[in-house]
């Protein structure tokens, strides 16, 4: 578990890799609070679960995001606040995802490459 505000005093900060941390199964919304300027966030191969709605909603910046690999079985709107974006990039694949919230990519009008492979969808919204 990642207290929330654990990197609030890293505003400069562009890349966060946290990948395989195996006990990391769930980010509380204010996690990444603070990071106005990070470009790519790695959580794959992680034990993720569930994410938040407004767990991205203080990324700015974002334009990598990295889901891969973890135990997700749902996508919710957890990305509509990334609209602003110049590119993003999403991973998906290699979860359990089995669902899709009908608004998940809503808003996402740039995003450039989305990856949902090897997951368990039966239809997309």
């Amino acid at each position: 578990f990642l207290t929330p505000g654990t990197f609030h005093t890293l505003s400069r900060l562009q890349e966060l890799h946290l990948s395989r941390n195996s006990r990391l199964t769930y980010l509380h919304a204010n996690t990444f609070r603070g990071l106005l300027n990070l470009i790519s966030l790695d959580l794959s191969h992680c034990n993720i679960f569930e994410i938040h709605p407004l767990l991205f909603s203080h990324l700015p910046s974002l334009e990598r995001l990295d889901l891969a690999s973890n135990n997700m079985r749902y996508v919710p709107q957890a990305f509509r606040n990334l609209s602003s974006l110049t590119r993003l990039n999403l991973y998906l694949n290699n979860n359990q995802i089995s669902s899709i919230s009908d608004s998940a990519f809503l808003y996402l009008n740039k995003l450039h490459f989305l990856h949902l492979s090897r997951n368990n969808l039966s239809s997309l919204p």
